[in-house]
């Protein structure tokens, strides 16, 4: 994959689970608040809620794997950029 598409998929991962992260706590919050006298309910909105946290950990770990990727990708081209100054100047 080249840099460029590594870096705009990063983007797009960064952005997709920011926004799923703030709906999921919005809506999570939301039912919970509206079922806490309905044991029934409230259960299994928390028995729901476990593979919605562990399917948003799987994405923000993929995320944070591309944004490791990209970094590292930069710091390899600003060392190559100053060792190029460095031959360069001398």
């Amino acid at each position: 994959m080249s840099d460029t598409k590594l870096y705009r998929r990063a983007l797009a991962r960064f952005a997709i689970s920011v926004v799923l992260t703030i709906a999921g706590a919005l809506i999570c919050s939301e039912a919970l608040c509206h079922t806490v006298g309905d044991g029934a309910v409230f259960a299994l909105i928390l028995l729901l809620m476990v593979p919605w946290a562990w399917t948003l950990r799987n994405i923000w770990q993929h995320t944070l794997n591309d944004l490791r990727r990209v970094n590292d990708i930069l710091a390899v081209r600003e060392f190559e950029q100053g060792l190029a100054i460095v031959r360069r100047n001398a």
